[in-house]
């Protein structure tokens, strides 16, 4: 079978290859989409590699600095979780010592609106 070879712009070439890096598409799926060769997609992907290295450090940059951001992010919610858990522990070692010193007289507002409902009953 004949393939006929088409000639493909910079700027569309350019632009499958920013969706490939910017995640809405694998090579392949590109490929399918625009109806191009996948071959012809993974060639532009090291042309342009390589064609290109100022543009793929800046965004690396970029990249390391959004990964330095969401560490930072990571630790302080650590830092927070681990306050949370020693405030629920002092919490329930108090419940527990009042519990102690004082007997269990939490009562449900239920079982008094049902003790007073069938006093009421009976005295009738």
């Amino acid at each position: 079978m004949y393939r006929v070879r088409r000639p493909y712009s910079h700027e569309f070439k350019r632009m499958i290859l920013a969706q490939i890096h910017e995640g809405l598409y694998t090579p392949k799926q590109a490929a399918r989409v625009h109806g191009v060769d996948f071959s012809s997609i993974y060639k532009w992907l090291k042309l342009y590699e390589t064609a290109e290295p100022e543009a793929r450090s800046m965004s690396m940059a970029d990249e390391k600095d959004r990964i330095q951001e969401l560490e930072l992010q990571k630790k302080a919610l650590e830092r927070a979780l681990a306050q949370a858990k020693e405030k629920i522990l002092v919490l329930e070692t108090t419940v527990e010592v009042l519990e102690e010193r004082y007997g269990d007289r939490r009562k449900k507002k239920t079982d008094r609106s049902s003790s007073s409902e069938s006093g009421a009953k009976d005295s009738r």
